[in-house]
């Protein structure tokens, strides 16, 4: 296609406003009016659609951790965030690049031996990074507990739960939880020859426990992902309908 007959979005260049060649009544037309209006039909059956958990209206795909820390974060008051499970500190540098300052920030990872010991030898960050390893969750206390597909690894959620309510957060984040409308149970994942104990939990069980701990949820979508390289819903074909979530859900509580 030519460049004279090819479609742009935008064209032209000006500066002011009045000097935009318009052709005013876009947003009264019928193609605008029935876009609009397949739009809010579409939705409104997805708002209303089986699985009341969770409507596809509310998927996200982004970890929602930088903008929760960003509205936690007051001025340049201290804020200290407990990553769960977070591998090489894989969050921590997306945090980093999304706030306009990271002064008073403190970023700590709770990992295997293995992954703590390379993080120390092979990483490099800033010497006036504030990013902490550990092999056990740390004394104290925290703003922010976040753990990015790594709940549902371990035996005893409800243990782990309460080990997070006593650290006190302001908030704490589950990303890429498997739960929903189902009867909880475990599975092996298959991981290059490795085969790996994961929990399936049931969203509304998951959800009481962290109430009876203090920790409200304020927040929950079907938290979209790659997996075996494609995005879409889970590969679960294998297992019985009743046993199925069609996506992870990012789960956010706040302690009462």
């Amino acid at each position: 296609m030519s460049s004279e007959n090819k479609f742009y979005i935008w064209e032209g260049i000006y500066e002011k406003w009045d000097d935009v060649p318009v052709i005013d009544g876009a947003f009264d037309s019928t193609k605008w009016l029935d876009s609009q209006m397949a739009s809010v039909r579409e939705e409104i059956a997805n708002f209303t659609m089986g699985d009341k958990l969770f409507s596809p209206c509310a998927q996200s795909r982004d970890d929602i951790l930088p903008t929760v820390v960003a509205m936690a974060k007051s001025k340049n008051d201290p804020i200290k965030v407990l990553d769960f499970g977070g591998g090489l500190a894989t969050s921590f540098l997306p945090l980093l690049a999304s706030l306009p300052s990271s002064e008073g920030l403190e970023f700590h990872v709770v990992e295997s031996k293995g992954v703590c010991d390379k993080a120390k030898v092979d990483l490099v960050f800033p010497e006036d990074t504030k990013l902490f390893f550990h092999t056990e969750l740390p004394a104290g206390t925290f703003d922010i507990i976040h753990a990015a597909r790594s709940f549902q690894y371990v035996d005893d959620w409800k243990k782990l739960l309460l080990s997070f309510a006593k650290l006190r957060p302001k908030y704490l984040i589950l990303a890429g939880v498997l739960a929903g409308d189902i009867e909880p149970f475990v599975s092996l994942q298959n991981y290059y020859g490795y085969k790996i104990r994961v929990q399936f939990l049931n969203l509304k069980e998951l959800a009481r426990e962290a109430e009876h701990l203090g920790l409200r949820l304020i927040y929950k979508s079907p938290h979209l992902s790659k997996r075996l390289g494609k995005e879409g819903p889970l590969p679960m074909d294998n297992f019985p309908a009743e046993r199925r979530i069609i996506h992870p859900c990012q789960l956010l509580f706040e302690l009462n």
